[in-house]
């Protein structure tokens, strides 16, 4: 047993659930995965078992729980000393992995619970190898994360991954595990797509497709975008190349709101719960923001901890960038009709997008609450400009 969970500990720590869902470590390429000897006697001597015994042998028999001394975990039923039947292993690191077991082989349908909130449902061949179709999601909710095959322990084939914010991507694996191939598709929340060559999960060169599928004609098909993530000093290597996307469903006007400047509108009814626009910046550190005068913050969006998405002039002027049109959004708490939440973009990465909060018509001004909510440790007041405070 104690092979066999260091085989299962091994798969664990090969893939790293992060919040695009694509980046995985590399097996090697030369050798299938190891199997275990499954056929030994669970030994005694490194564990504590509590449960049912075989009346003549005294080995486990009947449903029992079996702890090891590295806090491992396994209730379910044995017979004769072996794990037969139903079971759950609880890992140290958290993990939970529930299936049926044939004489200590974990095989068929089995579902692994990670600590992180995701979840896998796979199966196992008779060696208990990964071995057939497998749906990776969250656990709450039940989102798909990731969709596919694995041969002898290892994905093949082509893949479907979910990727944070409601995007998707589709096509086949290279040896690393990463999307790699001459016809990926990334799809749109709406549907829409982005097909093209992919290389190690960045897109190379990719075209717009709307819904409905456009004619030879349409001039989007001429227009290719490739993976543009920005830096801490370039926004980005196309400013004014607009997300296809986005340019369905906003534009830049004059704000309803006195002395707001240009504002962000909805061109067509759009529904609640839906994405609108995208927010990219150049990416500076929480501590270069905080130590700015608010002035200098003026289109600055938290995407995590440490970072933060600036878009300072002259790329606030939509002449010099239009890639993303997020920072044109206003704030008024009263009317706020969409929220700024994360998204993972074929294009720019890691960025904030605007999810209506409502049914939105068309022609409708975008309004957010920027919801200051810090506060100075010494007075309690909260920390935001005037114009915020004034606001209430």
């Amino acid at each position: 047993m104690l092979q066999w969970l260091h085989v299962i500990r091994g798969f664990i720590m090969s893939y790293n659930f992060c919040a695009s869902c694509l980046q995985r470590r590399q097996m090697p390429r030369h050798r299938k995965p190891a199997t275990p000897d499954l056929q030994r006697t669970i030994p005694t001597s490194a564990s504590r078992y509590s449960g049912n015994r075989h009346p003549a042998t005294g080995a486990y028999h009947g449903r029992g729980t079996l702890h090891l001394q590295d806090r491992t975990r396994f209730e379910g039923r044995f017979v004769e000393g072996k794990r037969h039947g139903q079971g759950r292993l609880f890992l140290p690191d958290g993990t939970i992995i529930a299936g049926r077991f044939q004489r200590d082989v974990l095989s068929g349908k089995v579902q692994y619970t990670y600590p992180n909130g995701r979840s896998m449902v796979a199966i196992h061949d008779s060696n208990g190898v990964l071995d057939g179709p497998a749906t990776e999601y969250v656990t709450s909710g039940l989102r798909v994360l990731a969709q596919g095959e694995y041969v002898c322990g290892r994905k093949v084939g082509v893949w479907m991954f979910g990727l944070e914010g409601g995007g998707t991507v589709c096509g086949p694996i290279n040896d690393n595990g990463r999307v790699e191939g001459e016809d990926v598709e990334y799809q749109y929340p709406d549907g829409s797509r982005l097909r093209g060559v992919w290389k190690d999960d960045a897109m190379i060169d990719a075209r717009y497709f709307p819904l409905p599928s456009p004619a030879h004609a349409d001039p989007q098909l001429a227009t290719h975008y490739h993976h543009d993530p920005s830096t801490h000093d370039r926004i980005s290597r196309d400013p004014l190349l607009p997300d296809p996307y986005e340019r369905r469903y906003v534009e830049v006007r004059p704000s309803t709101l006195q002395s707001a400047g240009e504002g962000l509108f909805v061109k067509v009814d759009v529904p609640g719960l839906h994405t609108i626009a995208f927010y990219n910046g150049t990416r500076i550190t929480s501590a270069e923001s905080d130590a700015r005068e608010w002035s200098e913050n003026a289109n600055t969006l938290r995407l995590d901890i440490a970072t933060v998405l600036d878009v300072p002039p002259p790329y606030n002027e939509t002449a010099v960038y239009a890639a993303t049109l997020g920072h044109k959004c206003n704030h008024w708490r009263e009317g706020e009709n969409a929220v700024f939440e994360r998204f993972d973009h074929p294009r720019f990465g890691q960025i904030m997008c605007l999810r209506t909060i409502r049914d939105i018509a068309a022609g409708e001004e975008i309004f957010v609450d920027y919801n200051y909510h810090t506060k100075d440790k010494r007075t309690g007041k909260l920390i935001a400009p005037e114009w915020y405070l004034k606001d209430g």
